[in-house]
Protein backbone atom coordinates (compact mmCIF):
# COMPACT_ATOMS: atom_id res chain seq x y z
CA UNK A 1 0.00 0.00 0.00
CA UNK A 2 1.35 3.23 -1.29
CA UNK A 3 -0.51 6.39 -0.23
CA UNK A 4 -4.02 5.20 1.20
CA UNK A 5 -6.60 5.63 -1.06
CA UNK A 6 -9.30 8.37 -0.79
CA UNK A 7 -13.33 8.75 -0.72
CA UNK A 8 -15.86 10.36 0.64
CA UNK A 9 -16.02 11.00 4.78
CA UNK A 10 -19.77 9.43 4.48
CA UNK A 11 -20.56 6.12 3.40
CA UNK A 12 -23.82 3.58 3.28
CA UNK A 13 -21.87 0.59 4.31
CA UNK A 14 -23.11 -3.19 3.57
CA UNK A 15 -23.98 -5.34 6.66
CA UNK A 16 -21.14 -7.59 5.48
CA UNK A 17 -18.52 -4.64 5.08
CA UNK A 18 -19.37 -2.91 8.41
CA UNK A 19 -18.78 -6.82 10.07
CA UNK A 20 -15.51 -6.96 8.35
CA UNK A 21 -13.66 -3.86 9.28
CA UNK A 22 -15.54 -4.78 13.19
CA UNK A 23 -13.56 -7.72 13.16
CA UNK A 24 -10.46 -6.63 11.91
CA UNK A 25 -10.78 -3.48 14.27
CA UNK A 26 -11.77 -5.87 16.89
CA UNK A 27 -14.26 -3.66 18.27
CA UNK A 28 -16.60 -6.23 20.19
CA UNK A 29 -13.19 -6.89 22.31
CA UNK A 30 -13.80 -3.11 23.21
CA UNK A 31 -15.02 -2.70 27.10
CA UNK A 32 -14.84 0.89 27.84
CA UNK A 33 -17.75 3.21 27.58
CA UNK A 34 -16.50 6.56 26.07
CA UNK A 35 -15.30 8.07 23.11
CA UNK A 36 -11.67 8.78 23.78
CA UNK A 37 -11.43 5.36 24.93
CA UNK A 38 -12.55 3.91 21.88
CA UNK A 39 -10.74 5.83 19.93
CA UNK A 40 -7.64 5.07 21.81
CA UNK A 41 -8.62 1.15 21.61
CA UNK A 42 -9.20 1.30 17.24
CA UNK A 43 -5.30 3.35 17.22
CA UNK A 44 -3.85 0.48 18.66
CA UNK A 45 -4.71 -2.54 16.11
CA UNK A 46 -2.54 -3.65 13.64
CA UNK A 47 -5.22 -2.29 10.64
CA UNK A 48 -5.18 1.14 12.04
CA UNK A 49 -1.46 1.30 12.53
CA UNK A 50 -0.43 -0.21 9.15
CA UNK A 51 -2.59 2.13 7.11
CA UNK A 52 -1.79 4.99 9.16
CA UNK A 53 1.42 4.84 8.42
CA UNK A 54 0.95 4.98 4.52
CA UNK A 55 -0.78 7.95 5.59
CA UNK A 56 1.02 11.74 5.26
CA UNK A 57 0.50 13.03 8.52
CA UNK A 58 -1.10 15.97 7.36
CA UNK A 59 -3.75 13.90 5.28
CA UNK A 60 -7.42 13.62 6.42
CA UNK A 61 -7.92 10.09 7.81
CA UNK A 62 -11.44 9.98 7.61
CA UNK A 63 -11.20 10.38 3.81
CA UNK A 64 -8.26 7.83 3.15
CA UNK A 65 -8.52 5.12 5.70
CA UNK A 66 -12.03 3.21 4.85
CA UNK A 67 -11.27 2.70 1.17
CA UNK A 68 -7.89 1.35 2.31
CA UNK A 69 -8.84 -0.11 4.95
CA UNK A 70 -10.92 -2.56 2.48
CA UNK A 71 -8.77 -2.91 0.01
CA UNK A 72 -6.29 -4.05 2.16
CA UNK A 73 -8.46 -6.72 3.68
CA UNK A 74 -10.88 -8.07 0.82
CA UNK A 75 -11.77 -7.93 -2.50
CA UNK A 76 -15.12 -8.81 -1.90
CA UNK A 77 -15.95 -5.29 -0.38
CA UNK A 78 -18.85 -3.34 -1.60
CA UNK A 79 -18.10 -0.10 -2.26
CA UNK A 80 -20.03 2.72 -4.50
CA UNK A 81 -17.82 6.06 -5.01
CA UNK A 82 -21.01 8.08 -4.90
CA UNK A 83 -21.76 11.22 -3.07
CA UNK A 84 -24.58 10.43 -0.02
CA UNK A 85 -24.21 14.09 1.50
CA UNK A 86 -24.29 16.83 -1.10
CA UNK A 87 -21.20 19.43 -0.35
CA UNK A 88 -20.54 21.84 -2.90
CA UNK A 89 -17.36 23.10 -3.58
CA UNK A 90 -15.56 25.92 -5.72
CA UNK A 91 -12.34 25.90 -7.42
CA UNK A 92 -11.74 29.31 -5.77
CA UNK A 93 -13.19 28.03 -2.56
CA UNK A 94 -11.02 28.12 0.80
CA UNK A 95 -10.85 26.02 3.73
CA UNK A 96 -15.06 25.93 3.68
CA UNK A 97 -17.40 24.55 1.38
CA UNK A 98 -20.90 26.47 0.84
CA UNK A 99 -23.34 26.82 3.83
CA UNK A 100 -26.78 26.69 2.96
CA UNK A 101 -29.61 28.18 4.18
CA UNK A 102 -31.82 27.84 0.82
CA UNK A 103 -31.17 25.73 -2.44
CA UNK A 104 -30.71 26.72 -5.98
CA UNK A 105 -32.54 24.87 -8.43
CA UNK A 106 -28.98 23.91 -9.66
CA UNK A 107 -28.32 22.30 -6.14
CA UNK A 108 -31.56 20.15 -6.58
CA UNK A 109 -30.56 18.75 -9.87
CA UNK A 110 -27.03 17.58 -8.24
CA UNK A 111 -29.19 16.07 -5.01
CA UNK A 112 -31.35 13.98 -7.11
CA UNK A 113 -28.95 12.72 -9.98
CA UNK A 114 -26.62 11.48 -7.29
CA UNK A 115 -29.33 10.42 -4.97
CA UNK A 116 -27.88 12.21 -1.57
CA UNK A 117 -29.71 12.13 1.51
CA UNK A 118 -27.62 14.80 3.35
CA UNK A 119 -26.52 18.15 2.66
CA UNK A 120 -23.36 20.15 4.16
CA UNK A 121 -22.96 22.68 5.61
CA UNK A 122 -25.98 24.72 6.61
CA UNK A 123 -26.43 27.71 8.90
CA UNK A 124 -29.07 27.13 11.70
CA UNK A 125 -31.83 28.92 9.53
CA UNK A 126 -31.13 26.23 6.65
CA UNK A 127 -35.04 25.07 5.57
CA UNK A 128 -34.48 22.35 2.60
CA UNK A 129 -36.54 24.58 0.26
CA UNK A 130 -35.58 25.77 -3.68
CA UNK A 131 -35.62 29.12 -4.12
CA UNK A 132 -38.00 31.12 -5.89
CA UNK A 133 -35.06 33.49 -7.50
CA UNK A 134 -36.06 37.23 -7.24
CA UNK A 135 -35.84 40.01 -10.17
CA UNK A 136 -32.52 40.89 -8.20
CA UNK A 137 -29.87 40.04 -6.09
CA UNK A 138 -27.24 41.06 -4.21
CA UNK A 139 -23.59 39.72 -3.90
CA UNK A 140 -22.34 40.85 -0.28
CA UNK A 141 -18.11 40.80 -0.28
CA UNK A 142 -17.27 40.40 3.88
CA UNK A 143 -13.71 40.43 4.82
CA UNK A 144 -11.26 42.05 7.68
CA UNK A 145 -12.72 45.57 6.71
CA UNK A 146 -16.38 45.38 6.93
CA UNK A 147 -16.30 42.48 9.18
CA UNK A 148 -17.46 45.09 12.01
CA UNK A 149 -20.74 46.10 10.53
CA UNK A 150 -23.09 44.82 14.07
CA UNK A 151 -27.07 46.30 12.68
CA UNK A 152 -28.11 45.39 8.75
CA UNK A 153 -31.75 46.42 9.95
CA UNK A 154 -31.43 49.70 7.35
CA UNK A 155 -30.20 47.51 4.04
CA UNK A 156 -32.70 44.70 5.35
CA UNK A 157 -35.62 46.39 5.98
CA UNK A 158 -35.13 47.96 2.17
CA UNK A 159 -33.84 45.56 0.27
CA UNK A 160 -34.41 41.73 1.67
CA UNK A 161 -37.49 41.11 -0.37
CA UNK A 162 -36.98 42.88 -3.13
CA UNK A 163 -33.63 40.90 -4.28
CA UNK A 164 -31.98 37.28 -3.16
CA UNK A 165 -28.38 38.30 -0.93
CA UNK A 166 -25.48 35.67 -1.54
CA UNK A 167 -22.09 35.85 1.02
CA UNK A 168 -18.73 35.88 -0.37
CA UNK A 169 -16.71 36.14 2.68
CA UNK A 170 -12.89 36.14 3.11
CA UNK A 171 -12.82 35.82 7.32
CA UNK A 172 -13.58 32.77 9.71
CA UNK A 173 -17.81 32.50 9.06
CA UNK A 174 -18.12 33.00 13.07
CA UNK A 175 -16.84 36.46 12.71
CA UNK A 176 -20.12 37.76 10.57
CA UNK A 177 -22.99 39.58 11.72
CA UNK A 178 -25.75 36.86 12.72
CA UNK A 179 -28.74 38.58 10.85
CA UNK A 180 -27.18 38.54 7.47
CA UNK A 181 -25.83 35.08 7.59
CA UNK A 182 -29.61 34.30 8.16
CA UNK A 183 -30.61 36.46 5.46
CA UNK A 184 -28.55 35.60 2.61
CA UNK A 185 -29.38 32.13 0.66
CA UNK A 186 -25.78 31.07 0.80
CA UNK A 187 -22.61 31.68 1.77
CA UNK A 188 -19.28 31.10 -0.27
CA UNK A 189 -15.49 31.27 1.33
CA UNK A 190 -12.74 32.33 -1.13
CA UNK A 191 -9.16 33.38 -0.82
CA UNK A 192 -8.52 36.95 -0.80
CA UNK A 193 -6.51 37.28 -3.90
CA UNK A 194 -9.17 35.13 -5.90
CA UNK A 195 -12.01 37.66 -5.20
CA UNK A 196 -11.93 38.96 -8.77
CA UNK A 197 -12.01 36.10 -10.41
CA UNK A 198 -14.80 34.35 -7.50
CA UNK A 199 -17.17 36.77 -8.33
CA UNK A 200 -17.19 36.29 -12.18
CA UNK A 201 -17.41 32.30 -11.56
CA UNK A 202 -20.30 32.97 -9.16
CA UNK A 203 -22.21 35.04 -10.76
CA UNK A 204 -22.32 32.21 -14.22
CA UNK A 205 -22.62 29.66 -11.83
CA UNK A 206 -26.10 30.45 -10.13
CA UNK A 207 -27.41 29.76 -13.38
CA UNK A 208 -30.37 32.29 -12.49
CA UNK A 209 -31.33 35.29 -14.88
CA UNK A 210 -31.53 37.80 -12.54
CA UNK A 211 -32.24 41.62 -14.14
CA UNK A 212 -29.72 42.81 -12.05
CA UNK A 213 -26.75 41.64 -9.94
CA UNK A 214 -25.44 44.20 -7.41
CA UNK A 215 -21.65 43.28 -6.13
CA UNK A 216 -21.18 45.51 -2.84
CA UNK A 217 -17.55 45.36 -2.03
CA UNK A 218 -15.84 45.11 0.92
CA UNK A 219 -14.59 48.71 1.34
CA UNK A 220 -18.12 49.81 2.31
CA UNK A 221 -17.31 49.53 5.58
CA UNK A 222 -20.60 50.67 7.17
CA UNK A 223 -24.57 49.95 6.86
CA UNK A 224 -24.92 53.77 5.28
CA UNK A 225 -22.04 53.20 2.70
CA UNK A 226 -23.69 50.38 1.94
CA UNK A 227 -27.32 51.41 1.57
CA UNK A 228 -25.63 54.68 -0.44
CA UNK A 229 -24.15 52.23 -2.90
CA UNK A 230 -27.42 51.10 -4.21
CA UNK A 231 -27.78 54.38 -5.62
CA UNK A 232 -26.38 55.25 -8.83
CA UNK A 233 -25.24 59.27 -10.31
CA UNK A 234 -26.14 59.69 -13.67
CA UNK A 235 -26.64 63.13 -15.62
CA UNK A 236 -29.83 64.37 -16.91
CA UNK A 237 -29.68 65.45 -20.66
CA UNK A 238 -33.07 66.59 -20.80
CA UNK A 239 -32.89 69.00 -17.91
CA UNK A 240 -28.89 69.43 -17.79
CA UNK A 241 -28.27 68.03 -14.01
CA UNK A 242 -27.30 65.22 -12.15
CA UNK A 243 -29.90 62.52 -10.20
CA UNK A 244 -29.49 59.60 -9.08
CA UNK A 245 -30.82 56.26 -9.57
CA UNK A 246 -31.48 53.50 -7.21
CA UNK A 247 -29.78 49.46 -8.48
CA UNK A 248 -33.14 47.39 -6.98
CA UNK A 249 -35.76 49.36 -6.76
CA UNK A 250 -35.67 51.56 -10.08
CA UNK A 251 -36.66 54.40 -8.08
CA UNK A 252 -34.51 57.74 -8.99
CA UNK A 253 -34.46 61.39 -7.12
CA UNK A 254 -32.61 64.67 -7.82
CA UNK A 255 -30.77 65.00 -4.69
CA UNK A 256 -28.22 63.10 -3.55
CA UNK A 257 -29.66 60.23 -0.81
CA UNK A 258 -27.58 59.90 2.13
CA UNK A 259 -28.88 57.19 5.07
CA UNK A 260 -29.56 58.07 8.55
CA UNK A 261 -27.61 55.94 11.08
CA UNK A 262 -31.02 56.33 13.60
CA UNK A 263 -32.99 53.07 13.63
CA UNK A 264 -36.55 53.99 15.43
CA UNK A 265 -36.95 51.78 18.28
CA UNK A 266 -40.67 51.14 16.85
CA UNK A 267 -41.04 49.36 13.10
CA UNK A 268 -37.86 49.31 12.36
CA UNK A 269 -38.36 52.77 9.65
CA UNK A 270 -35.26 54.09 8.61
CA UNK A 271 -34.80 57.65 7.14
CA UNK A 272 -33.29 59.45 3.65
CA UNK A 273 -32.03 63.22 4.24
CA UNK A 274 -30.74 65.38 1.67
CA UNK A 275 -27.99 66.11 2.59
CA UNK A 276 -27.95 69.88 0.48
CA UNK A 277 -30.83 70.62 3.41
CA UNK A 278 -28.49 69.87 6.56
CA UNK A 279 -27.94 73.06 7.75
CA UNK A 280 -31.27 74.60 6.79
CA UNK A 281 -33.18 75.44 10.02
CA UNK A 282 -36.27 73.21 9.04
CA UNK A 283 -34.98 69.93 7.78
CA UNK A 284 -37.46 67.68 5.67
CA UNK A 285 -36.97 64.16 5.45
CA UNK A 286 -38.63 61.88 2.94
CA UNK A 287 -39.21 58.20 3.73
CA UNK A 288 -38.33 55.59 1.59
Amino acid sequence: MSKGVKSQQWWALTRNDVELLLNNLNVLKYTGNDGLSFTAHIRKQPLFKDIQKAIPKKAAMDELFFLSAFKKLSSAYVFTDAPICYTKWFDWISKHPTIFNRLLPSDKSAIDDNSCIFVRKTFPAFTNTVITPKSHCVIMVIGSENKGIADYTPFLSKYKDLCDIYLLVMIDIAEINSEIKKSCVQCYSVVWNQLKDAISKLKATMALNYKNVVVIPEEKTTIEAICNYMWEKHESKTHKRPYWYNKITGKSVWVEPTVCADIKSKGGTWTMKNRRRKNHTQKKTAKH
